[in-house]
């Protein structure tokens, strides 16, 4: 029983190059095609044709989510840059004030120095005896019992 099968010139003309490489017919070479596909799609259950394509699906994942890491190291290497700029301007910007308010603080105290009135220290007796004169002065009213309890 033979059965013929049309197929394409493209298909035949490689159908005969493989023949002529391999010192055969054509037919033998489709039947070597032919099983060879077979045994390929027979020799794996489905589920590993399932897996395969979830593996493949997987690998696709992690490529696409190590190009997004890869872009996101970059920009945030860039952001990290930026902020670290942005704080030693704010640094510098800082210590300018602070020398600014500390010369402004000096220059405070000094002047507050130089108008503030100088005390006159006396001696000790000249102290003593301000106050003692103060005790008996000739103006001064009798103790009573309504002073010395008011002021008690």
């Amino acid at each position: 029983m033979k059965q013929t099968v049309e197929v394409p010139e493209s298909i035949y003309r490689q159908l005969l190059k493989l023949a002529y490489k391999e010192h055969s017919n054509v037919p033998f070479v489709a039947r070597q095609i032919l099983s060879q596909g077979l045994s390929e799609q027979k020799g794996h259950p489905d589920w590993f044709y399932e897996l395969s394509r979830q593996i493949t699906g997987l690998r696709n994942e992690v490529a696409s989510a190590q190009r997004a890491n890869a872009q996101l190291e970059t920009n945030g290497e860039a952001l990290v840059t930026k902020q670290i700029s942005e704080l030693r301007k704010d640094i510098q910007d800082l210590l300018l004030l602070h020398r600014e308010t500390k010369a402004k603080l000096d220059e405070f105290q000094l002047t507050a120095a130089a108008s503030a009135p100088t005390k006159a220290k006396g001696s000790r007796w000249t102290l003593l005896t301000g106050r003692l004169s103060q005790a008996f002065q000739a103006n001064r009213p009798p103790a009573t019992d309504d002073v010395l309890s008011a002021a008690g």
